[in-house]
């Protein structure tokens, strides 16, 4: 079996003009991922989306993403119907609407000394600015099998078995932008609460044939010093990839750690 990544982030597509300039890329791009397509009848396309679809998570924008989508699978299976296309997907800080009614709302919470990220309703209170983002990856989900994040997790785990289950590939999808702000900072963003919400514990042991993907928006550096301390424990015990996007620069590095695991470490460029 043969599996194509295509990583893709950064669309940030605004209106009508971003549309008609991707649209004509488009094609290249699905010639580029046809390209790479040398066994027909045994190869899985999993396209990784690491946010930042919309510019503003305003409903239109998503409208869009779906087009420029279409457009770009339909190029696959008309040259390959027999390849499988399975999309991952992770929001980013654009695919929050800071303009919805629940910001303010979401922002006492942020501040609050209470905030308990493992309670799902204050997760699903600071996520409600993604809303959009989450009805259109619902939407592809009944439509292409998506795999994504939902509202109420900072971590959702999404499981993908190929070739009669001898493939399994392990998709740890990390929201990272559920508590994005409008002007964000280095170094002021959470994914855990205490030292509790993504440790080895919380997470079922890898197998020896299982490929972890880890998927986020924002890298290590936009964590707190805490978060990135489990951060650290988490990815060298767990990822043998690592998928991000939000800094505009291309970035692919080969991790060997001291206990003898390794990463790969890919950042994407806007699409642009």
């Amino acid at each position: 079996m043969v599996l194509v990544i295509v990583h893709l982030t950064d669309i940030h597509i605004r209106d009508e003009d971003d549309l008609d300039i991707l649209s004509a890329r488009i094609p290249s791009l699905g010639a580029a991922i046809v390209h790479h397509i040398t066994e027909p009848d045994d190869t899985s396309v999993i396209i990784c989306m690491t946010g930042d679809f919309a510019f503003s998570g305003q409903e239109n924008q998503y409208v869009a993403i779906e087009l420029l989508l279409e457009e770009l699978f339909n190029i696959i299976k008309k040259n390959f119907p027999r390849v499988g296309i399975h999309p991952v997907f992770v929001p980013g800080n654009h695919d929050c609407n800071f303009d919805d009614e629940s910001a303010s709302v979401r922002e006492a919470i942020l501040d609050s000394p209470t905030l308990d990220i493992e309670n799902a309703s204050q997760l699903k209170a600071c996520t409600a600015i993604q809303k959009n983002y989450f009805s259109f990856s619902f939407d592809w989900g009944t439509k292409y099998g998506v795999m994504s994040c939902q509202p109420d997790k900072i971590l959702t785990v999404n499981e993908l078995r190929l070739d009669d289950g001898k493939v399994n590939i392990i998709f740890h999808c990390i929201n990272t932008s559920w508590c994005s702000r409008r002007h964000e900072e280095k170094g002021k963003m959470r994914i855990v609460n205490g030292k509790m919400t993504m440790p080895s514990d919380k997470l079922p042991d890898k197998k020896e044939n299982d490929i972890v993907i880890t998927m986020m928006h924002h890298d290590a550096e936009w964590l707190d010093w805490n978060d990135k301390e489990v951060w650290n424990e988490y990815h060298k015990k767990y990822s043998d990839i690592i998928l991000v996007g939000h800094d505009h620069t291309a970035e692919f590095v080969l991790k060997q750690n001291y206990d003898e695991t390794s990463n790969y470490f890919i950042k994407g460029n806007q699409l642009y």
